[in-house]
């Protein structure tokens, strides 16, 4: 199975959310599964770190177009056994290719079509791009309770004011381990 982290890149970091994302890396790896995210730092990332930990296998979807141009914009190259990139031409006459923000809402569509599941931790705009698509591709998605950010308001309510129905399943868990348990099981 495929599982994705999503979640805060930037910002400011909470120590024990950090700790609980690379629990999940851990444990996605413990439990033989393929770790995916945005190729960024953040929660993410520390959940790349917890799968090496394991000898997990990692995926990054990276909005660069090649791995000078990733490592140019400050984001991690370590950790990752398999790095995506966005082409250079997507096919499409109708969008800037070199809008930052363009690459990274790509990137997102792509990562997300890409796994079996996602998980958010914390997060902005970027994390709610993401969980927007999982949601829509009807994927499993845990939300990793108390961690803030998207995740604390605006998923919820989302879900709440009756969110269109595509058959995702959605559910908030604050113990990493169980988190990552009941993504597996159902």
């Amino acid at each position: 199975m495929k599982i994705a982290v999503y979640g805060s890149a930037s910002g400011k970091y909470s120590e024990e959310t950090n700790k609980k994302a690379r629990i999940i890396g851990r444990e996605i790896a413990k439990q033989g599964h393929i770790l995916v995210t945005g190729a960024c730092s953040g929660y993410p990332y520390e959940a790349v770190l917890g799968a090496k930990e394991e000898n997990g296998k990692t995926i990054g979807f990276s909005p660069a177009r090649n791995k000078e141009e990733h490592i140019s914009i400050a984001y991690p190259i370590e950790g990752f056994d398999e790095m995506i990139f966005i082409p250079e031409k997507i096919p499409t006459d109708y969008i800037d290719h070199n809008d930052d923000i363009i690459r990274k809402i790509t990137r997102n569509l792509a990562s997300t079509s890409h796994t079996d599941a996602a998980i958010i931790i914390a997060g902005g705009s970027g994390t709610l791009d993401e969980f927007n698509h999982a949601f829509c591709f009807g994927k499993k998605i845990g939300i990793l309770k108390g961690s803030g950010g998207v995740t604390k308001r605006v998923i919820p309510n989302l879900i709440e004011d009756n969110y269109r129905d595509f058959g995702a399943k959605v559910f908030f868990e604050e113990d990493p381990i169980k988190l990552v348990n009941k993504i597996v099981n159902i």
